[in-house]
């Protein structure tokens, strides 16, 4: 017997594999949407994919159900984290006591930690030290730069920047220290789809996607030749000691080239200072290769320190030994156990260390540093680009109509860890999420951010987060009251 297909060829039935539907390529110039079976097949025949199983199982799962995207503002927890630290409570503090300073590498964690993210900041093996608070670090490195820059005493910042960053520089503006000169803030592109949408079609056209790309792209240059002239302008009195800056800005995720940005800033004789909280741990960070001065960031975001972990801070080689630092303490001294009364800084990063380590929040950021030794930044910065560019073709499928706008740039090189996406009513929505089972932030006036975490996010699991966001804006049950608090 036999039976006529569509594309008039005849075959048998007597092989049931040929009566069987065989899925068909489809047209040039349309792109099938996504949907949960191919997401989940995406986590196997990504780049990488065996290395970061390995790694994810590393880490300590959440709560049953719930997926997790808020790696920009607290890590996933090392699964040997608690046994680490129940370890320093009990053999370090209850039997040991003040022989744990000798026995065990107490005193060295911030030297240690700092060589175990060295590499995923593309940083020099001993050129990273972590200890103390970004701020705190903050403030350090630009009383560094006003030493080594003196007489110039001008900090360029941006005046949009995350408030924390802005007060530090203010406040050695207030006591004389300094002389503070603001940059408007950068601006970045809508996005396009995630508004604009594509109706209620099963399939976006390849123009669609390339268009949107192109707009993208084009006022992204637009606004980095805008800034970039503010920047100049900023510079052009030649009284400028250092521009600090946020490499990944808090709520877009705009992401600035940081080469590009150092160049034009060594040109008018100043230093620059990063600001990697956005960006460290999530994509790719060559601190050496774009020839940045100084740099601070949060161990507690992607880098999975843990609640509250300290931040690690970089010098350039070149400046190491060039100042004294801005606080000196005996953990910074050349020689910390002669006691000397006076201070003799140490060589290298080790003058930047100032009181006694934090013992135990160092243990439960060493068991996430033992992971980072193990991870390739290029796979890591890869790994990232698949699931945020995955997860804003979802958005762009899924969210169509639903007043969400994507206010990250298209461009993964544009990007930070997060995607943001811009919503008159982000905090009611990012709580609602959360109660949904999908753990988001939300940053004033209307920013949603959605952060993955290339180490443990999956991209089923952002399948799913984006069917409940879906959901949640079809159906309204975000503006019910008990969303309508405030949250941190």
């Amino acid at each position: 017997m036999l039976r006529a297909f569509a594309d008039r060829s005849l075959v048998s039935t007597d092989d049931p594999d040929l009566l069987r539907p065989r899925p068909r390529p489809p047209p040039r110039g349309i792109r099938l949407m996504l949907n949960a079976a191919a997401c989940g097949q995406l986590d196997t025949t990504a780049a990488h994919a065996g290395a970061f199983d390995a790694l994810r199982r590393r880490f300590a799962p959440g709560a049953p159900g719930t997926v997790y995207l808020d790696a920009n503002s607290i890590g996933p927890m090392p699964a040997d984290a608690p046994a680490r630290m129940q370890a320093v409570l009990d053999a370090g503090w209850r039997v040991a006591r003040r022989r744990s300073w000798n026995e065990l590498d107490w005193l060295a964690q911030p030297r240690l930690l700092g060589r175990a993210l060295a590499p995923v900041l593309g940083a020099g093996t001993d050129d990273v030290r972590v200890a103390e608070s970004t701020s705190v670090n903050q403030y350090r490195l630009l009383r560094l730069a006003l030493a080594l820059k003196a007489p110039r005493r001008v900090i360029v910042a941006e005046a949009d920047v995350f408030p924390s960053n802005r007060h530090v520089a203010e406040g050695l503006a207030h006591d004389g220290a300094a002389a503070l000169r603001l940059l408007p803030p950068a601006g970045v592109s809508a996005g396009g789809r995630a508004s604009s949408g594509v109706g209620n079609a099963t399939r976006v056209t390849t123009a669609d996607a390339a268009a949107d790309a192109t707009l993208d792209a084009t006022a992204q240059v637009q606004q980095e030749r805008a800034w970039t002239q503010a920047l100049d302008a900023a510079l052009a009195p030649g009284d400028v000691a250092v521009v600090a800056l946020s490499a990944v800005d808090y709520r877009s995720s705009r992401r600035h080239d940081l080469a590009r940005i150092a160049q034009r800033v060594h040109a008018a004789g100043a230093l620059v200072l990063w600001d990697l909280s956005h960006a460290a741990g999530a994509v790719a960070v060559d601190l050496r290769g774009s020839d940045a001065d100084l740099a601070v960031g949060c161990g507690y975001k992607y880098l999975c320190g843990g609640p509250g972990a300290p931040s690690f801070l970089y010098v350039h080689p070149r400046w190491q030994d060039a100042a004294w630092p801005a606080i000196c303490g005996w953990m910074g001294h050349a020689d910390t156990f002669a006691f000397e009364p006076a201070f003799r800084p140490a060589p290298g990063m080790d003058r930047h260390l100032v009181g006694t380590p934090a013992v135990l929040a160092n243990t439960a950021f060493g068991a996430a540093a033992d992971v980072w030794r193990d991870v390739d930044p290029l796979a890591l910065d890869a790994r990232h680009r698949s699931l945020t560019d995955t997860l804003i073709r979802l958005l762009d499928e899924q969210c169509v109509g639903l007043g969400v706008e994507l206010a990250s740039p298209r461009a993964h090189a544009r990007r930070g860890g997060h995607v943001a996406l811009r919503f008159e009513g982000a905090g009611p929505l990012a709580q609602a999420l959360v109660a949904h089972g999908v753990v988001v932030s939300a940053r004033k006036p209307d920013a949603l951010r959605l952060g993955v975490h290339p180490l443990t996010t999956t991209h089923a699991e952002l399948w799913q987060a984006v069917q409940v966001l879906r959901h949640l804006l079809e159906s309204g049950a975000w503006r019910e009251p008990r969303f309508q608090g405030s949250s941190v």
